[in-house]
């Protein structure tokens, strides 16, 4: 009897919860329990399972870098990568810097050199003395010039006219009124205009590609100057006639022009923030063998408080180009808070950046940036990852009575058990 036994449970399936069932059968039966037997549960397994359902089977690509219908505007679209958001899954400004004047290989011989001209010496950072073949540093912005002008032997682009003539980049300014997540499409225009007599611009606009909502906007601002007498030039009128055939008319203004002429102050010295001094690395390099631009943009944010960097979002930024900086130059940080940053109240906080050459003192980069709560924009995101996390439990409960559900009318039940 017992070697019986012994084989009878050898030849069991070796099945937990079939054995637990046997077990049990007996004394669920009798109290009326839905007890499926052990073929019912192997029938159930072997049913076919559905195709799990995904939220989108293609995701939109970025749409061909073209022109408006009148050949006026600029249009390229970018995908935000996982490596260009943050914490908070969010691109930063230093993302959208990168977009609008990124070092590309669309740009006409650039040089960087000192300049006597009537205002004074300008020295010019990476984004610098371009021939204005270029018709922008940017990245959207020199391929705008190449679609233009087609691209020269050099690899730039190239416009016919304007032999000895460069653009320096004085001036940019950038406003965001949101930030895209990762994943987000991104759409930027571009488009140039006259601005004075010895000044031009181009500005931009930011939007999500999907929705079409407006995201932020740019300007840049740039002065002609003849390199072979070292002053400031106009551009001949025959060159100017076809600029402003391709630039829309009446001119448009991506950010109120009487908002980009707000001078900064200048700074007060000691500075009351500071931070640790920064190296050009060749990293850092461009197609100009300068330092890119926004990489003193990063250096300059590691000033900003920690409470402030936290707990508010980096809403607007001006910059002024002062000089280059190469490989292996030390570059000291310095802010200065331009309102009451300890008074909490919730009100935008500004701060002046000042960047200066390790032993010569030269100033690089001066920038002002404006930084506004975002608990609104947090708020928002806290109540779609609840919806989100709302949708997911409630998915999960219908997976998890699913089989209740099954086994109820197998055995001749109309209606599934209840939860209690």
């Amino acid at each position: 009897m017992l070697r019986q036994r012994q084989a009878a449970a050898l030849s069991a399936p070796c099945i937990p919860q079939l054995r637990l069932h046997r077990c049990l059968c007996r004394q669920l039966t009798a109290l009326g329990s839905i007890v499926p037997c052990a073929a019912t549960v192997a029938a159930a397994a072997e049913a076919p399972v559905a195709t799990p359902s995904v939220a989108h089977r293609v995701l939109s690509a970025p749409k061909d870098a073209r022109f408006s219908e009148d050949r006026t505007v600029f249009i390229e679209e970018f995908r935000i990568r996982g490596n260009e958001a943050g914490p908070d899954q969010r691109a930063n400004i230093i993302t959208i810097a990168n977009l609008l004047q990124v070092w590309g290989s669309s740009r006409a011989g650039a040089r960087t050199q000192n300049i006597h001209c009537d205002s004074g010496d300008v020295d010019v950072l990476s984004l610098t003395l371009l021939h204005y073949h270029t018709c922008g540093a940017q990245e959207v912005g020199g391929n705008h010039g190449v679609a233009m002008w087609g691209r020269a032997n050099s690899g730039f682009a190239a416009m016919p006219g304007m032999d000895h003539l460069i653009f320096v980049a004085t001036r940019m300014q950038i406003r965001m009124e949101a930030y895209p997540k990762w994943g987000d499409l991104v759409r930027l225009e571009t488009y140039f205009a006259e601005d004075g007599r010895l000044t031009t611009r181009r500005d931009w606009r930011i939007t999500n590609a999907d929705t079409g909502e407006l995201l932020g906007a740019a300007t840049s601002t740039w002065v002609t100057i003849n390199v072979e007498s070292r002053r400031l030039a106009k551009i001949p009128d025959k060159v100017k006639q076809r600029f402003l055939q391709l630039s829309p008319s009446p001119p448009r203004c991506a950010i109120p022009a009487a908002d980009t002429r707000r001078k900064l102050p200048e700074f007060v010295w000691p500075p009351q923030l500071t931070a640790p001094i920064q190296r050009g690395r060749r990293s850092d390099m461009d197609p100009n063998g300068h330092v890119n631009n926004v990489a003193y943009l990063a250096w300059a944010l590691e000033v900003i408080p920690e409470d402030v960097y936290q707990q508010y979002q980096l809403s607007e930024v001006e910059m002024d180009f002062k000089a280059e900086c190469t490989a292996g130059d030390q570059i000291e940080c310095f802010g200065m808070p331009l309102t009451d940053c300890a008074s909490g109240n919730g009100c935008a906080q500004q701060f002046l950046h000042l960047l200066r050459k390790v032993g010569c003192g030269t100033e690089v980069w001066r920038a002002r940036t404006t930084w506004k709560p975002h608990m609104v924009a947090q708020q928002s995101d806290l109540a779609a990852d609840a919806s989100s996390a709302a949708l997911i439990a409630a998915a999960a409960a219908a997976v998890a009575a699913a089989p209740a559900v099954a086994a109820a009318v197998l055995n001749g039940k109309s209606h599934p058990p209840s939860n209690g």
